[in-house]
């Protein structure tokens, strides 16, 4: 769970969905029970109905490939250290950008965020501690703001 309510991608494939379902719900349920009429047309409640599923189909498969990228960098990413560049947020999402040595050549690499306590306490200039994907080193995320 900490993860979706990390990584930007997965938050927004796992949020927009429950969104999509909760809106096409509540649009399309009655409204009134003597005339069983609802607040969308049939016809809004059909695109929402479909909303709702394209936005599931959707987000499911991307809510599932981030766990298991991110996984697989627990499991089997190298530790290693790195460099704060930047830090920005901009409501609710942000990117943090930093540098890294693995194997003697350096990287820079970067992650969106979603906002919320662990990811608010990045600083610029900060030391952090970094899980590397070994066969594909531009890959790399801050191991403490997921685990």
């Amino acid at each position: 769970m900490r993860v979706i309510w990390t990584d930007y991608p997965a938050f927004m494939a796992a949020f927009t969905p429950a969104v999509a379902w909760i809106v096409c719900f509540f649009l399309t349920v009655p409204r009134d029970a003597t005339t069983h009429r609802a607040y969308a047309t049939p016809l809004a409640g059909t695109v929402l109905l479909a909303l709702a599923v394209v936005t599931t189909v959707t987000g499911i498969p991307v809510v599932v490939w981030r766990l298991v990228k991110i996984r697989r960098l627990f499991l089997g990413g190298e530790e290693a250290r790195g460099n704060i560049k930047r830090v920005t947020f901009f409501r609710d999402r942000g990117l943090v950008e930093f540098n890294y040595m693995f194997n003697g050549k350096p990287y820079y690499t970067r992650s969106y965020l979603h906002r919320n306590r662990e990811t608010r306490a990045l600083e610029h200039a900060t030391r952090v501690a970094l899980l590397i994907d070994p066969a594909n080193p531009e890959q790399a995320i801050i191991r403490d703001i997921y685990h």
